[in-house]
């Protein structure tokens, strides 16, 4: 993954722990994920790297096993689909990347896809300075939106 995502740990106080990656596919190793799981383990997170799938029913059962979330750094993987279904329906969340490196950009920013809706709530508060709405701030945030002329560039592709 990025610096940026091991920053974003480190800022919240989580040690991330490595995993070497499979050879074949450049993907998470899923059969090295179990060994490195300790008892202060929260989550795993692989990156579909160049639009290759991870293992991700076996990353799936990884998770489940040890009451784990599966959050997904799929910003090589717009788009790509596996039996038909988006690789960003697998897991807890799939986090996006728009960056002008990336096949779908907007120069800057990016997208979480989110199955719970709690949670998408939070982000919701944290993206937007923790504003409920116009005048009510219910949690810490950032500025995290998308500005307008970004978002019309996404919008045209």
């Amino acid at each position: 993954t990025f610096a940026a995502t091991t920053h974003a740990l480190l800022w919240n106080g989580i040690k991330p722990v490595f995993v070497d990656i499979r050879r074949d596919t450049c993907n998470l190793d899923e059969e090295l994920v179990e060994a490195a799981i300790t008892p202060r383990t929260t989550a795993i997170l692989p990156v579909h790297c160049y639009g290759n799938p991870c293992a991700s029913e076996r990353l799936q059962q990884i998770a489940d096993t040890y009451g784990l979330k599966l959050i997904y750094d799929a910003a090589h993987a717009f788009g790509v689909t596996v039996d038909g279904s988006s690789l960003l329906a697998q897991g807890d969340l799939a986090m996006l990347s728009f960056h002008a490196t990336k096949v779908f950009n907007t120069f800057e920013g990016g997208a979480i896809v989110c199955h719970d809706l709690k949670l998408k709530q939070r982000i919701d508060y944290l993206k937007n300075f923790g504003f409920a709405d116009e005048v009510t701030v219910v949690a810490p945030g950032i500025n995290g939106k998308m500005n307008e002329f970004q978002a019309a560039l996404g919008l045209l592709q």
